[in-house]
Parts: C-alpha cells; structure tokens; sequence
C-alpha cells in the first residue's frame, strides 16, 4: 500500500503522470470483458483523449527537451537491439498524461494531470446543460464516506439503485444510473462485500495480486561530447520485459535528469518529474551539474501463495 503524497492537493495533483497502455499478453488472468474492451479502439482513445496521455518525445516544453530524451531513448533502443537487455521485449519514449495544452495550436506543455480540472469541467458542462433541460447537474459530495450499495430486487438486471453513505442514503429510482467504484483496490472490494458478498463468494476479495516495487537512483558523469540545454531537462523512457522461466514481467520507468543549477532546480525536478517516488532530492542533485541522473522504478510481479 502506496503511502500519501505530502503536497497540497495530495496524490491526485503531485503523483505520478505514466499511463502506458497493456497488450493484451500483459493482461493473462484478467477477465475476458475487460480484454474485450481493450481490444475496442475507442476505449484507449476516450483514455488518451481524457488524460491527454502524449509521448515524451512530443511534448514541447523547454524542461522536457528533446537532446536528453532522444539520446537516453536511442541508447535503450540500441542495447535491446543488440540483446545487451536479454529479457527485455521492448522499450519506448514514455507515455505520460499531461494537463495542460498551450494555445499554440498542436503543442502541448508539460504539467501533470490532475483530477480536478477535468471533473469541474464536466461540472460546469452538465450545470449549463441542465439550465437548458438537456442533462442533469452533477452532484459533488464532499467529506462522504460510501458504504454500500443496494440492489433493486425487481431489476432483472440487478442494478445498484441505493447508495448508502455517511451523510444519508442517495436513491436513483429510474435505473439508469451508473455507479463508479473508484476508490481503489481494497476500498472497493470492502464496498462490494458490505453490499453484495453473498453473491461473490469466491470471487470479489479472494485473490489480491501483489509485485515489488524498487526505487534505484544513481547519476553518470557526462562525456565531453554531451551537449544538452543549460537549464533542468527531463527525459523519460518505459522499457517492459519477462522472465524466460516463469514468465513473470517487469516494467521499468526510467527518468532521466541533467540539473546544472541543482540548488535552483530541486523544487522544479521535483514537481515536474513524471513520477513523484522517481524524481532526484536536492541532496542527489547536489554536486551533478555535469552528471545525468537516473532515477528508476522497477515493478516485479511475484506469485507466491496466490496467483498475481
């Protein structure tokens, strides 16, 4: 279990902006709807769309510039190609949601995306709808605890039509409304098992997959030939493989750093870095005005007692 993220606004606006899309040989022993739907063009679009998910090599922001990116990016391509990572399958300019476009038309500036933004958005969006008798408002609840769910036992459907909350019961009597649960793994098993766990015994709460997650920093003194910017540039690059005997699979996302003014840069590196536990603190940075930092995550699947 991941910890908080101690920054105003918390993890939804600091955390982290990888949004790399599985195949479907990532997605063994997920259900079969769900490897239908990621077969459906238009789902990974609407995502791309919503989280304005673009490669790190087509943002056009002076910190994210392209010489650290392509050169790091062209020295991952290079050691697959010559099998110097032989249990890697492949590896490619990061795929990273940003939140804010510029009004330059076709660019996009770096700025992680964040929940907010979008949600008051589409507030506003149904608040002028519903003036117009075209939609309904949306509702915003705040300090809410959901508990459960009822289910209308004449729906032959078996559709929630009852959310128990902290604040008092909401009912939805027409049907037609779709319950989200989107507060992560445990939260939503809890809420499923407290509205229905007679009916997934077996199922929801039985298998809880897990995978080590390893943080490694390290920096390299660069070669005369280097020429980057004279300001904080950040690259980033994702590189998936397997294990040949088991099949396991890793992910690794690669953040790269060059800092000439690391006391000015620290607080920058930091909020920009596509991912918070990725990002070089000031004390790592000292001292690297003529280094390249490195900072990786490595996510290992594990299997033990229970299928992963």
């Amino acid at each position: 279990m991941r910890g908080s993220c101690p920054f105003f606004g918390g993890r939804s606006t600091f955390w982290s902006a990888w949004s790399p899309s599985p195949s479907l040989d990532l997605m063994r022993e997920f259900p079969e709807s769900m490897k239908k739907t990621a077969c459906e063009e238009a789902f990974w679009r609407d995502c791309e769309e919503l989280l304005h998910v673009t490669k790190a090599n087509k943002i056009q922001d002076p910190v994210f510039g392209q010489n650290l990116q392509i050169t790091i990016q062209a020295r991952l391509d290079h050691a697959i190609k010559e099998h110097r990572i032989p249990t890697a399958d492949f590896t490619e300019h990061a795929a990273l949601s940003v939140g804010r476009k510029t009004s330059v038309p076709n660019t996009v500036a770096f700025d992680k995306f964040s929940t907010p933004g979008p949600l008051l958005k589409i507030y506003e969006r149904q608040r002028h709808l519903a003036k117009r008798k075209m939609g309904h408002p949306l509702v915003i609840a705040t300090d809410t605890i959901v508990k459960s769910f009822g289910i209308d036992p004449e729906d032959p459907q078996q559709r929630p039509n009852v959310l128990h909350t902290s604040r008092g019961s909401l009912c939805f009597p027409e049907g037609k409304t779709n319950i989200i649960l989107a507060a992560g793994m445990f939260p939503a098993t809890t809420i499923l098992m407290n509205s229905i766990g007679d009916k997934l015994h077996g199922r929801a709460g039985s298998r809880v997959g897990g995978h080590f997650l390893s943080h490694i920093t390290a920096r390299f003194p660069m070669g005369p030939e280097a020429k980057f910017q004279d300001h904080l540039e950040i690259g980033a690059s994702y590189l998936a493989g397997k294990d040949p005997t088991n099949g396991l699979q890793y992910h690794i996302q690669i953040t790269a750093i060059h800092s000439p003014r690391p006391e000015q840069d620290a607080e920058d590196a930091g909020r920009l870095c596509p991912d918070y536990a990725a990002a070089a603190t000031e004390e790592q940075l000292t001292g690297s005005e003529n280094c390249i930092v490195l900072g990786m995550i490595l996510l290992l699947e594990k299997k033990a007692g229970l299928d992963a």
